[in-house]
């Protein structure tokens, strides 16, 4: 049965997990913070580190659109994507001339798969500026394909589990409910984010870390 809302909207039994406002701002402006915080960090010990080596010339990274690929703009543009489908429609009901939603931040879990294809795609965009990553214990088409896989794979979850239903009368639709624009075009965005990270880690040549493991025992026995 519809009810119509009051206050906050929200259609999931797990609504629980949705994030208000403030939570919004307060979860973005710290991954920005921590975000700025490694590049800047970075990039100091990488400018120290050359100056030591070429008479103190800057080497401070910079982002240059020409240093990308096209699966390198399918993976950040996938990204910007994703970040702009959060603040659009995931859930919603319609009754006649009443409609309301709710957005990426409000249904549950499925916002966390979206922030990581924003990462994958925030990632890739600083290693191909330059930027020191190697804080990152793993190679970077790994993170990369492993952040787009794993995000795509949350997003698809979250679409299936949400509950959706229509009736109508006489083949006209009364009410409806169920998932809506923003949660689509998070999962093409993923989609299409893993199959060029996937064809970026094909060519990179790296290994996955159980492959380097189980090639290293081999050469040990």
């Amino acid at each position: 049965m519809f009810h119509e809302p009051s206050g906050n909207v929200s259609f999931c039994d797990d609504s629980q997990w949705g994030l208000g406002a403030a939570e919004q701002a307060d979860l973005t402006a710290a991954a920005i913070g921590v975000s700025l915080s490694i590049a800047l960090g970075n990039r100091h010990n990488g400018a120290e580190g050359n100056a030591r080596t070429k008479g103190g010339g800057s080497s401070m990274a910079r982002f240059e659109a020409k240093r990308l690929s096209r699966l390198d703009w399918a993976v950040v543009g996938a990204g910007g994507l994703s970040f702009i489908s959060l603040f659009l429609p995931w859930y919603g009901a319609s009754a006649g001339l009443f409609s309301a939603s709710v957005d990426g931040w409000s249904t549950s879990y499925g916002w966390f798969g979206a922030l990581l294809i924003i990462a994958a795609g925030a990632y890739l965009a600083l290693q191909r500026s330059e930027v020191n990553l190697s804080v990152v214990p793993l190679t970077p088409a790994v993170v990369v394909l492993g952040a787009a896989i794993l995000g795509a794979l949350i997003v698809i979850i979250r679409w299936i589990t949400l509950p959706s239903g229509h009736a109508g009368v006489g083949g006209v639709t009364v009410y409806s409910y169920g998932p809506r624009v923003g949660i689509f075009l998070t999962i093409i965005a993923g989609l299409v984010q893993v199959g060029a990270a996937l064809a970026l880690f094909r060519a990179s040549g790296e290994k996955l870390p159980w492959a380097e493991k189980n090639q290293g025992t081999s050469l040990e026995s």
